[in-house]
């Protein structure tokens, strides 16, 4: 008996750790690596709030500064602070699925919808 209370309780400890492993949060499938194919630039977002805008299949950094998402507003707002973008840092985003973003151009005011967004595909 104490010999299956403790196989039960190693599995349960498992599938715990198995599921809270492959739920990953919004905030983590962000980070990495897009590229946007039709425009030819791609933007890489860092765990500790930076960001790169290239260009070129990677090889030039045409921008660099930090970003900001708040995930409970509707659609999720993004801000960016890239001196590059001359003050026009606001933007949305919304996740197509776990490789695939739509992310509008940062204006000056926020976008209210995705007319004109860019789709970026998640990079190996």
């Amino acid at each position: 008996m104490k010999k299956a209370f403790h196989s039960v309780s190693i599995l349960l400890l498992l599938a715990a750790l198995f599921f809270t492993g492959c739920s990953s949060s919004p905030e983590s499938k962000l980070v990495g690596k897009w590229w946007c194919e039709d425009k030819g630039i791609g933007v890489e977002f860092h765990a500790n709030g930076t960001v790169s805008l290239v260009e070129d299949d990677w090889e030039e950094v045409f921008g660099e500064g930090t970003y900001k998402v708040d995930f409970s507003a509707t659609p999720i707002a993004i801000d960016f602070v890239v001196d590059e973008l001359e003050g026009s840092n606001m933007s949305i985003i919304e996740f197509v699925d776990d490789n695939t973003i739509r992310l509008t151009e940062p204006r000056t005011e926020r976008p209210t919808d995705f007319d004109g967004a860019v789709e970026l595909k998640k990079m190996e």
